[in-house]
């Protein structure tokens, strides 16, 4: 398994650092941002920075949302022991996330090094620690993948973070049923992760040994779910 998430990660990595090159030349508004001499450079950073992020972050979705859903469709046994049961789909999905997550915090620190970054990488920090701990000790990564669920959800709101960006009029057809599809799929992950972590809880309350190690593994997902709720504001409009 070292190997499988060994190469998980350092593809991550690469593949991130690849459509960040390719979305900095690929700016609709990168000569449009270069001609306005009025413009502060630290705007100008701060446009490029916006969407470079939110092309590597609506890859990430993408691939880890569609990459979870179809772990557990395929292995629907690894629900029932989350926190000793790995294969090499999930140890590959949680080491391809954890390298986003590298990547993505080196990202925010270089290009965008202001204050606003710090619940983000505070928020990076911390799921470093749980992926990177669950890959090392064999034990949680069921639970850092069923974390990654809800980027399903990610990929409607980076989808409408672009099309803000392009500056795609609000009445669009398709604008309007994304910010719909996001709305309705914030909803149904809160639903979802509510139930699911309620009868997985209940499911272990017999054993008393085993609640630490159950909130130990319900640090990613509960960590996700916060930083969706404050993107609530991002998802109405």
């Amino acid at each position: 398994m070292f190997v499988v998430s060994a190469f998980s990660l350092f593809f991550s990595v690469v593949l991130h650092a690849l459509v960040d090159r390719a979305a900095k030349y690929l700016n609709p508004f990168r000569y449009e941002l270069s001609k306005h001499k009025d413009l502060t450079p630290e705007y100008v950073q701060k446009q490029h920075f916006i969407w470079q992020n939110t092309c590597v972050s609506f890859v990430h979705a993408v691939v880890s949302g569609i990459w979870s859903l179809s772990t557990f469709y395929f292995e629907p046994d690894s629900l029932k022991d989350l926190i000793n049961l790995s294969t090499w789909r999930m140890t590959s999905l949680v080491s391809y996330s954890l390298g986003y997550f590298i990547f993505d915090s080196a990202h925010m620190a270089i290009l965008h090094p202001y204050r606003s970054t710090a619940e983000f990488l505070v928020h990076h920090f911390i799921i470093f620690l749980c992926f990177s701990s669950a890959l090392l000790s064999g034990k949680y990564i069921g639970y850092a993948a069923v974390s990654l669920l809800p980027e399903v959800n990610s990929i409607f709101l980076h989808l409408r973070r672009a099309m803000n960006y392009l500056r795609v009029p609000k009445g669009n057809r398709f604008f309007h049923t994304t910010c719909l599809l996001n709305i309705g799929e914030f909803q149904r992950e809160r639903s979802y992760f509510f139930l699911f972590y309620t009868v997985s809880y209940a499911g272990h309350l017999k054993n008393l040994e085993e609640i630490k190690t159950i909130c130990r593994g319900r640090i990613p997902p509960s960590l996700v779910s916060l930083r969706k709720i404050t993107y609530h504001d991002q998802i109405t409009y």
